[in-house]
C-alpha cells in the first residue's frame, strides 16, 4: 500500500494527540536511505535538523517539529 498517504495520515493523527497532550517538540530519527520517511516528515513541517552515525555505521536525519 505504498503512496496511498496512509503514513502521512497516521501521523498527522498523531501530531494532533501531541498537541492536545501539550507536548512541546516532535523528534523523527529516520534511516538516511529512507527517501519516503523523510517526504512523510518534511510534509508535516518538520525541520531536517541534524545527522548522526549510528552504532552499525549508518547514518540517521534527525528531523524536529515544535508544535
Amino acid at each position: 500500500a505504498w503512496g496511498r498517504g496512509y503514513a502521512s495520515a497516521a501521523a498527522r493523527l498523531t501530531l494532533e494527540r501531541l498537541r492536545a497532550a501539550e507536548v512541546g517538540e516532535v523528534v523523527a530519527m529516520i534511516h538516511s536511505r529512507n527517501a519516503r520517511s523523510m517526504a512523510v516528515a518534511e510534509r508535516l513541517g518538520m525541520r531536517r535538523a541534524e545527522s548522526y552515525d549510528t552504532p552499525r555505521g549508518q547514518v540517521a536525519v534527525c528531523f524536529r517539529l515544535e508544535l
